[in-house]
């Protein structure tokens, strides 16, 4: 595809075990900072643990959703790692091009030191982490409660008609 008419993005990567307000956090803080809409690259979970107990099937419904109900969010993504070449290839195949990647503090170092040797032309964005900010451990930790409502608290909308079947899988890895 012709660079000249790709449009610049913002990424965010992960398994997203769930999407939560805290991955949303860095797609909202890039377009108000950048003016830039997220493309989220999902990275493929097929195989599934106590870390990630969420398929990439059955996210992906739900993270769809995002585009249409959030500005900010452009697209989704399937990649196979958080390589920056392979998601770089995978995102202009959808017309896009990687202007920035925003991320939580515990990510901003490695994310850096990646760009600067394989794609310095991105810029990498922290989004610090404060103390009410949300992880995906607790959140997976709610489901497995059965604390349907501090869940809805942690995710957005899309996510919630998932709660049943996110316990099941937590349940299943028991």
């Amino acid at each position: 595809m012709n660079e000249a008419i790709m449009q610049k993005t913002n990424i965010v990567i992960g398994r997203f075990q769930p999407f939560t307000t805290g991955h949303l956090k860095c797609c909202t803080n890039v377009y108000k900072q950048r003016g830039l809409k997220t493309v989220l690259c999902v990275i493929d979970t097929t195989k599934t643990d106590v870390k990630h107990p969420f398929t990439t099937k059955l996210m992906w419904y739900a993270l769809k959703q995002l585009v249409k109900q959030y500005d900010e969010i452009q697209d989704v993504v399937l990649v196979k790692s958080a390589d920056i070449l392979k998601i770089g290839e995978a995102v202009a195949s959808k017309g896009y091009t990687v202007a920035t990647w925003s991320c939580g503090s515990d990510r901003f170092e490695a994310y850096t030191k990646m760009c600067k040797k394989y794609a310095p032309e991105v810029e990498v964005i922290e989004i610090h982490r404060e103390d009410n900010d949300v992880s995906g451990t607790q959140v997976r930790s709610l489901i497995k409660q059965g604390k349907r409502e501090e869940f809805e608290e942690l995710t957005p909308k899309p996510m919630h008609k998932l709660f049943d079947a996110f316990k099941d899988a937590l349940d299943a890895l028991d």
